[in-house]
């Protein structure tokens, strides 16, 4: 990666941090709960075949259990609504499993 990539990656970070802190849904992810978990393992068999997974920030909340995954991508010559429904199909697989996961332990 060049120094001019290397810039611009560490601007795109700094800034999704900044965006996730000052933004009440980020605030309310990041807030602490006792339940909490960051870069959560688990292994479960999926679809038979025993499946290692890191989830990045799950925890329990009212009865709900929340999976977060954090991304970073930026929107390219397509609408938002094009983007997020791109990005769920992009992620859609992982999520799943997480979830499937999840659903062996409770």
């Amino acid at each position: 990666m060049s120094p001019l990539q290397v810039n611009h990656s560490i601007d795109l970070v700094i800034r999704a941090l900044n965006h996730t802190v000052n933004d009440p849904k980020g605030q309310w992810i990041l807030s602490t709960r006792p339940n909490q978990n960051n870069e959560y393992p688990l292994t479960a068999f999926i679809d038979n075949h025993p499946t290692q997974l890191i989830v990045a920030r799950p925890f329990v909340e009212n009865g709900h259990r929340w999976i977060i995954d954090y991304k970073t991508a930026t929107p390219v010559n397509e609408s938002l609504d094009e983007f997020l429904q791109r990005q769920q199909e992009k992620h859609k697989k992982q999520l799943n499993e997480y979830a499937t996961a999840f659903s062996l332990l409770e």
